[in-house]
């Protein structure tokens, strides 16, 4: 059985990707824009994951 015209055809599992025909200069654009929100996320994650404060100060 086929998808419907536009639809990716169904495996059981929700998709999470959508195929986008984005431009060389437009896919730069996005990375210049969200870069710095996602570098600082990263770094957040890196410092909460390697914290040595235990509970006890973090609620302080």
């Amino acid at each position: 059985m086929s998808a419907p015209a536009g639809e990716a055809p169904s495996s059981g599992y929700a998709s999470i990707f959508v195929e986008v025909d984005l431009s060389t200069a437009e896919v730069a654009r996005l990375e210049a824009v969200h870069r710095p929100l996602a570098d600082s996320v990263r770094e957040l994650v890196d410092a909460t994951i390697r914290t040595t404060v235990d509970d006890e100060e973090v609620a302080a």
